[in-house]
């Protein structure tokens, strides 16, 4: 396995990791923009 390899597979689990974090800080905030609205 070449380092590179590894660095761009590190690289791509991180980002994953990022979009997951994105993903729920949205769908929070969506839930609360509805729970703002029916209010």
């Amino acid at each position: 396995m070449k380092k590179t390899d590894f660095i761009s597979e590190y690289q791509a689990k991180d980002m994953l990791a990022d979009c997951t974090e994105l993903l729920k800080l949205l769908v929070s905030i969506i839930k609360k923009s509805k729970k703002s609205i029916k209010n």
